[in-house]
């Protein structure tokens, strides 16, 4: 993506103000976001446009106490019509898109997922929505994954192309999911 102008021993990281990795002197106007769970690691990258993504067990255990600290009201009357399995499902699929979303913001856990809702609807054929927002479910050692990916949505923007890329270390347990908006 940079054209091999910058040695990577020359690259440079930062933060912003609420934890947001960034590139330090970043000429080549390229954004990131990380995230991981168990041997599976996920990173977006886009030039230009600012990126999140998110990526959850969907086989881990989750208590009814976590489903009202971060959904909102609307959403919590959703999700208690729903039998237990596909509930976690969809809980997790709202929480990777709020993580998604907000790593995009640069905000992070600074914005309450309470607060935000109807994300469900932000998806990629919504021309209005503030977000191009992608969900996949991938499976890695027999283990079900989650992940979603949230690009800015620019109005003098082309359309976004994603491309996913897996690559697997020999000898290695990780994954490594990559999403690139350029």
């Amino acid at each position: 993506m940079t054209n091999r102008r910058v040695a990577p021993q020359k690259w440079r990281f930062l933060r912003n103000d609420f934890g947001k990795p960034l590139i330090k002197d970043n000429n080549e106007g390229l954004e990131f976001s990380v995230s991981h769970v168990d041997n599976v690691v996920m990173t977006a990258i886009g030039r230009g446009v600012s990126v999140g993504i998110d990526v959850e067990s969907v086989d881990q255990p989750l208590e009814d106490k976590v489903f009202d600290q971060f959904c909102h009201a609307s959403e919590l009357r959703i999700l208690d019509t729903l039998p237990s399995a596909q509930r976690r499902r969809v809980f997790l699929e709202l929480w990777t898109g709020k993580e998604a979303y907000t790593k995009m913001l640069g905000l992070g856990h600074a914005l309450e997922f309470q607060s935000l809702s109807a994300l469900k609807t932000q998806r990629a054929e919504d021309e209005t929505a503030l977000a191009h927002v992608e969900d996949f479910y991938f499976s890695v050692d027999h283990s079900l994954y989650h992940a979603t990916l949230a690009v800015d949505r620019k109005t003098d923007r082309p359309p976004i192309d994603i491309q996913l890329m897996n690559t697997v270390l020999p000898g290695r347990a990780a994954v490594t999911l990559s999403a690139a908006c350029l």
